[in-house]
């Protein structure tokens, strides 16, 4: 009988214990053995998210990634629109017009693509369109942190000007990125951006951020 144990301690931290057939650990290890051969990979590329990490250290973070993608949801657009707010449709190629009058009433603007794909809800919503997501999946493919591989299943889209600070919820301001460096990227204050058209990514200091395949250190900046 597989059992596990999951308590709680003075601290706030948690302890995880437990015990597997030989059948189910065998699928448990194999399930967190892929997950930790993909950080291994990206420490010899020098990843500061991961690089210097045990092995303990890299089994949690493989088993929180499992853990967190088994409770994705797509995004929904579901929502109670206000009775006398007025949507200003902008094609892309005007996406610079002022607009049209509202007399009394709230107005947000909504830019279209070419093909009216919705690509810019403005500080209406930090919530991302259907539309907004399927623009950025296909520009960024996967995970945008440089060497990593993880797909666009695994991936939030993060807002590079984040919204606290005046951030649009639109395609140049979000790229791709899976959750353990969605999370590193926040926690560690890098910056993620769209530099000629594709994303870049740069330490807190600044410099850009570009990976040295089996380079078992970190990468030189500043």
């Amino acid at each position: 009988m597989d059992e596990v144990f999951l308590s709680k301690t003075l601290d706030g931290r948690w302890v995880l214990n437990g015990s597997f057939s030989a059948e189910s650990g065998d699928l448990l290890h194999a399930a967190l053995g892929a997950e930790v051969d993909r950080y291994l990979r990206a420490a010899r590329d020098g990843d500061p998210s991961v690089v210097g990490q045990l092995a303990s250290q890299l089994r949690a973070g493989a088993l929180l990634d499992l853990v967190g993608q088994t409770m994705r949801r797509e995004p929904s657009e579901a929502s109670v629109p206000d009775r006398y707010r007025v949507a200003v449709v902008v094609p892309f190629d005007r996406y610079d017009d002022a607009g049209l009058p509202t007399c009394d009433s709230q107005a947000f603007r909504v830019v279209l693509g070419a093909d009216g794909d919705v690509l810019d809800v403005g500080r209406d919503s930090r919530r991302w369109t259907t539309s907004i997501r399927r623009a950025v999946t296909i520009r960024d493919g996967r995970c945008t942190f440089p060497g990593c591989d993880r797909p666009v299943s695994w991936c939030d889209i993060h807002h590079c000007t984040e919204w606290e600070y005046g951030g649009r919820t639109s395609v140049d301001n979000g790229v791709l990125l899976c959750r353990h460096h969605h999370t590193f990227i926040h926690k560690k204050r890098w910056r993620v951006g769209i530099e000629h058209g594709k994303p870049g990514t740069r330490w807190p200091d600044g410099t850009q951020y570009v990976i040295r395949r089996w380079d078992m250190t970190l990468p030189r900046h500043g």
